[in-house]
């Protein structure tokens, strides 16, 4: 089971207008001009994480477990052999996913994939003329929360901190079962952290 968690670092408020509301609302965390035609990446002081339930391990604990070395869970960390999270800069093991790696000695995802898909409100273009890029913010990613907007009037536009300009959807990711997996570390600044 899993936890979904939006964190809001900004002082804009996130919510979900009604009940029945399948996107959150996603403000602007800085003021921003933008020219016409001009294209930003605006902040939104937002990140997200998702959480398992199973157990996390320090990596002395991993590694007693795993009969080896705290230097090599760190090495199978970074190569992408074991799931982990940076809490507080130090490096947790997911137990689940360790005793599964041991059991079968390959990778066996256990857990349910999500992405946050970024979309534009109903008024971004029709009444604002700004067009807000479709995105999707993947699982693995820990960086902040941006948004792509271009001006798509002749006139300068100023986006105010606190204005509402996307909205957020989280969905289920079904993946292709016969396409590789190259496993590319990915880097927490998003915007082709996993390569050209």
């Amino acid at each position: 089971m899993q936890s979904i968690k939006i964190i809001n670092t900004s002082n804009n408020e996130v919510f979900y207008a009604t009940e029945k509301s399948a996107g959150f609302d996603i403000a602007a965390n800085e003021n921003v001009l933008l020219l016409p035609l001009q294209v930003k990446k605006i902040k939104t002081g937002l990140f997200w994480k998702i959480e398992d339930d199973s157990d996390l391990l320090s990596t002395t604990a991993a590694a007693k477990l795993a009969r080896c070395s705290p230097t090599t869970i760190r090495r199978m960390c970074a190569k992408g052999d074991l799931k982990y999270e940076n809490v507080n800069k130090k490096i947790l093991i997911n137990k689940e996913h360790l005793l599964s790696y041991l059991d079968s000695d390959e990778i066996i995802d256990l857990s349910d994939k999500f992405e946050l898909q970024i979309r534009p409100r109903s008024s971004s273009l029709l009444k604002e003329k700004l067009h807000i890029q479709l995105g999707t913010i993947d699982p693995d990613y820990t960086g902040e929360i941006c948004i792509i907007v271009q001006n798509l009037s002749f006139k300068p536009k100023l986006i105010f901190k606190g204005e509402r300009i996307a909205q957020g959807v989280i969905s289920n990711i079904h993946t292709a079962n016969n396409l590789i997996n190259k496993k590319i570390i990915r880097k927490n600044n998003g915007f082709g952290s996993t390569g050209k």
